[in-house]
């Protein structure tokens, strides 16, 4: 009897430890940015490169494969969606389709540099 009792405890522990680590990761904080404690952020070293690898090469918003219209392969192009929707999107916030679409949340430095490029203006330099 005490050996199903054990057995029994292990099973609600592991169930309880499987479900608390599902519920925080499906509750990643947003990434809130204030604009001082930015670093100088460039387009084409800092911002083009995470849409590249993220957005725009990996087929879904590129100039030549953009269904929806929206193309961040180009600094003209991210900066036209480079608002609350892309902020949302990227924070996989309510109501916003969650990007990278079937792809895991951008890390939170790339999140932040976006951010900052976006508060600071969304430079081209």
């Amino acid at each position: 009897m005490k050996i199903k009792l054990s057995y029994l405890a292990i099973a609600l522990t592991v169930g309880t430890l499987s479900y608390n680590c599902k519920k925080e990761k499906a509750e990643d904080p947003v990434v809130e940015v204030d604009p001082a404690t930015c670093d100088p952020v460039s387009f084409s070293s800092d911002i083009q490169p995470i849409l590249n690898n993220n957005c725009a090469f990996s087929g879904c918003h590129s100039q030549a494969s953009s269904a929806d219209g929206i193309n961040l392969s180009s600094h003209a192009g991210a900066t036209a969606v480079a608002s609350s929707k892309i902020s949302g999107s990227i924070n996989h916030q309510a109501g916003f389709s969650p990007m990278p679409q079937n792809s895991p949340k951008l890390s939170n430095a790339d999140i932040k540099k976006i951010e900052c490029w976006i508060a600071d203006g969304r430079p081209n330099n």
